[in-house]
């Protein structure tokens, strides 16, 4: 069974200073947001209140660092490919190459975190059935 764990926002500044500015209403609100994204009801994977309450964190911060983005203009979504500064022009790499939960979440560091400490519940792993033989044994035609 999982574990569910609430916000401390105390915590969750002291932990993640450059986003200070993120009153503790946004905190509360990207919190919420980051539970319907990752199971924060105790049917998660994370079986440990201290692993849940990282996983959370890291997301929240995800969330809030995209709506700071968002809100001083930053409107491009995805890596920055290439750039120039004459004539300005900038190629951004989409959604396509590493599948759009992932480009979603590596556009911020706390997000690429996220990912990376989710690896383990992200991959399966493929048991085969054994082998079974039916060669006929015991015959008078078997040598």
């Amino acid at each position: 069974m999982g574990a569910a764990v609430d916000l401390n926002h105390a915590a969750w500044s002291a932990a993640f200073p450059l986003l200070s500015a993120a009153t503790e209403p946004q905190v509360q609100e990207a919190w919420n947001l980051a539970g319907l994204i990752w199971p924060n009801d105790g049917s998660g994977p994370a079986t440990s209140e201290a692993e849940q309450r990282t996983l959370m964190n890291l997301l929240t911060a995800h969330l809030v660092q995209l709506g700071q983005m968002a809100s001083t203009g930053g409107s491009l979504v995805g890596r920055i490919t290439s750039a120039s500064e004459g004539s300005v022009s900038v190629s951004v790499e989409g959604f396509g190459q590493l599948g759009f939960s992932r480009s979603w979440l590596v556009q911020t560091s706390y997000g690429a975190t996220f990912l990376a400490a989710t690896m383990k519940y992200r991959g399966a792993r493929w048991i085969g059935a054994p082998r079974r033989s039916f060669e006929p044994r015991g015959t008078p035609w078997a040598p």
